[in-house]
């Protein structure tokens, strides 16, 4: 059922990508608008249906706007296409889940990068332990509800380089817990406000920032946390992401990510590290289900684009959660693998919708649709 579901949207897209070709057409006929799609000089905008499913939420529901702002060069000095652009995604599911996600990336023409994110949830979920050995069958049920936002800022030297600041804030509540897994002894039981803060690196040569066909991508930062109700509670994050992105034949593109990331202190359940979603390690559906202090993963796409807007990828990955720098890092390694649709909502800054379907351990396999690529 899964995959008639997944291959009808692709069939959608095929249509909706001979729509709006037609209003791109230079001919004398008459063409149609896409009512899902405006323009206005360097402004783009854009709205699609979307529909998702996982064992976690269910069947997703809603839509997604975007909306990209063009540079005033078509490629600067040193050949990067680096458009500003803010999406959204919007959806409701058959398991009540309510999930608001915004996220923005800006560049100014001074060399400055802002990005923005912000995100609402209000779900039933599932807390099923912490540690990287085999799943719990018996998970502690929860109201698992947050608002959460983060912001960075930095500044540009000699094009490529980025250092500034980076801000987070989330507000925790939790209720509603059965069965005895997660309890007063789970660091974070009592939700609450976490604040962080920290410096932020980057190194950014990709040709452009939506879509990379080469070039690389450095981000590194350490951000001090605390507990704005605890505030005795304090912990620290240090992350390390590295992508690389090739072209071959011309039109056969592969994107690779290696991460890295640690924290210590008294970090909450909800905030400690972990694999799975929409980004990392898809085909692991729920976040919750592998969490500890440190992870790392590395994953690779190919990606190919097939006809007009439409295109495709097959991806894979491999990942662990753990507690200690030893053994414990490669001990019930986590594998995933799938494959994916493209379409092209906004073209001239290649920004996609995205379908993948993708498996993971122990059983476990979803339908993501989402704007951007993972990585």
């Amino acid at each position: 059922m899964r995959f008639c579901r997944y291959f009808i949207l692709i069939a959608c897209l095929s249509i909706s990508a001979y729509y709006t070709q037609a209003q791109d057409s230079s001919s004398t006929k008459k063409t149609i608008k896409n009512p899902l799609e405006y323009t206005n000089g360097r402004l783009q905008f854009a709205v699609y249906p979307v529909s998702s499913v996982d064992p976690a939420s269910g069947i997703e529901l809603g839509m997604m706007p975007v909306f990209s702002i063009a540079p005033k060069a078509k490629i600067d000095s040193m050949g990067f296409y680096r458009s500003s652009s803010l999406a959204a995604h919007l959806t409701y599911s058959t398991k009540n889940w309510a999930n608001v996600r915004c996220e923005g990336q800006f560049y100014t023409s001074k060399g400055l990068n802002y990005g923005v994110f912000v995100q609402y949830l209000h779900a039933p979920d599932y807390f099923y332990g912490i540690g990287n050995d085999t799943i719990n069958t018996a998970p502690s049920k929860f109201i698992n509800q947050y608002l959460k936002g983060g912001f960075e800022l930095s500044k540009s030297f000699k094009t490529i380089h980025f250092i500034g600041v980076k801000l987070e804030i989330q507000h925790q509540t939790i209720t509603e817990i059965v069965k005895t897994v997660l309890n007063s002894s789970i660091e974070g039981y009592n939700g609450g406000t976490v604040l962080g803060i920290g410096p932020l690196y980057k190194f950014d040569t990709r040709d452009n920032v939506n879509y990379p066909t080469k070039g690389t991508l450095i981000q590194a930062s350490a951000v001090f946390s605390f507990l704005t109700n605890e505030t005795d509670k304090k912990f620290t994050t240090y992350s390390f992401d590295y992508r690389k992105y090739f072209t071959f034949f011309k039109s056969i593109n592969l994107a690779f990510q290696a991460m890295i990331a640690s924290s210590e202190g008294d970090v909450p359940f909800y905030k400690l590290q972990s694999i799975g979603g929409k980004y990392n390690l898809r085909g692991i559906t729920n976040k919750n289900k592998y969490i500890d202090k440190n992870v790392w993963y590395t994953q690779a796409e190919f990606r190919k684009n097939i006809y007009k807007r439409i295109g495709v990828v097959a991806f894979g990955g491999i990942g662990n959660i753990y507690s200690t720098w030893d053994n414990d890092m490669i001990s019930h390694l986590k594998a995933v693998y799938g494959f994916g649709a493209r379409f092209q909502v906004i073209p001239r800054d290649k920004i996609n919708l995205r379908f993948d379907y993708a498996f993971g351990p122990n059983g476990d396999s979803g339908f993501y649709a989402t704007i951007r690529e993972a990585f």
